[in-house]
């Protein structure tokens, strides 16, 4: 227990620094940031999606039929697009950078830990958080959103596939029926989710990156808590978040 609430108190405290130390970070570690641990990730991301959309549509239509609803159909676009949206795109990118980005940067930063690169820092009078840190956890805030829309997109388009292709639906049937049922309200939630796991992976991977001790098990070991730890955290919060941005939300668009 006394493990677990210091991991808590230096997650939230890491967190909060390197938010507070925004503008003293590099403008050009947050680019070369951006494009390593999120923009790289993108076609991996949108090829689980892609086939996820395409899976979610064939188990729709698979389950209407065993009920005798072939009729029901034609909600299978409203289906896919509004799980994609809210649930399937959000989570599956966000698990997908906790094992790619997270465990990469638990690497890099408890390779540095273990070798005295981040002592280094401190006895330049370099801020390792300023440093390391901060370019880091902006970086995936701002890309893990814009990978979620991509995963959305292509998992919507995996489920247009499957409709027109095998259940006969023509285009435009739907791409109206996705239409219909997509709001400000759903996008606005998504997107706010993703912004918060990323800086959720980001921080984790930091905070094992720069604790990690023991040479290259301790590396291994960092890696590891970061993707386990990442993944619990967004199960668990998914639940909370899309609860609290729901009624944030709606208090403000009415």
């Amino acid at each position: 227990m006394e493990e677990f609430l210091k991991t808590c108190g230096g997650f939230v405290q890491l967190w909060a620094r390197s938010l507070g130390r925004t503008f003293a970070s590099n403008a050009s570690d947050f680019w070369l940031h951006l494009e390593e641990i999120a923009v790289d990730a993108w076609h991996i991301v949108m090829i689980t999606c892609f086939f996820t959309g395409g899976v979610l549509a064939m188990q729709s239509a698979d389950a209407f039929a065993d009920i005798h609803m072939e009729q029901a159909t034609l909600f299978i676009p409203a289906i896919v697009t509004k799980s994609m949206l809210l649930e399937l795109g959000p989570v599956f990118t966000a698990l997908i950078i906790a094992g790619r980005s997270g465990a990469g940067i638990a690497a890099q930063i408890s390779s540095m830990a273990v070798t005295k690169q981040v002592h280094a820092l401190r006895a330049l009078a370099i801020d390792p958080v300023v440093f390391l840190v901060t370019p880091r956890v902006l970086a995936l805030m701002v890309g893990l959103p814009m990978l979620a829309l991509l995963a959305n997109l292509a998992g919507v388009f995996g489920g247009f596939l499957y409709c027109v292709g095998k259940l006969g639906m023509t285009a435009v049937v739907f791409l109206h029926a996705s239409a219909s049922t997509v709001y400000l309200k759903d996008i606005l939630v998504s997107l706010c989710k993703s912004t918060v796991w990323g800086g959720v992976i980001s921080v984790m991977g930091c905070l094992h990156g720069l604790r990690a001790h023991g040479g290259n098990v301790g590396v291994g070991r960092a890696t590891r808590d970061t993707v386990v730890h990442s993944m619990i955290l967004i199960l668990i919060s998914d639940f909370f978040l899309t609860r609290m941005f729901r009624i944030l939300i709606s208090m403000f668009l009415k």
